[in-house]
């Protein structure tokens, strides 16, 4: 679903629930149900500037073992990110970014976050 309030700014949300295969435990497949959340604003020297949300459940039906406990595991992964890329000819641009990642398990050997800034040139032809 996108949203379009002027020519230079798009915000959109994005649903999605689907299932995947897994190799946790003796699950076959995994449950994942899934938000998303993005905004960008083009301004009128070339940059365009970004900022996106997620937040995704995963379900896994069959209970695994952890630390010797039956546990059923559910993730919970939140997202966060900025960027800004500019436009310097209409073959060249550049862009810079932050993503985070953090996921909370139901089974904390799970847990984890992850954050990366990148830095990028495209060319066009």
């Amino acid at each position: 679903l996108a949203f379009k309030p002027d020519d230079r700014t798009r915000a959109s949300l994005q649903v999605s629930r689907g299932a995947s295969d897994t190799v946790f435990g003796s699950n076959r497949y995994s449950i994942a149900t899934s938000a998303a959340l993005g905004l960008s604003h083009a301004m009128r020297d070339g940059l365009n500037c970004s900022a996106n949300a997620s937040y995704q459940v995963t379900d896994y039906p069959v209970p695994g073992l952890s630390g010797g406990v039956s546990r059923v595991r559910r993730d919970r992964l939140y997202g966060a990110g900025l960027g800004l890329d500019k436009r310097v000819r209409p073959w060249l641009s550049w862009g810079l970014g932050y993503q985070r990642l953090e996921n909370r398990s139901a089974i904390r050997d799970f847990d984890y976050a992850d954050d990366r800034t990148t830095l990028n040139v495209r060319v066009a032809f």
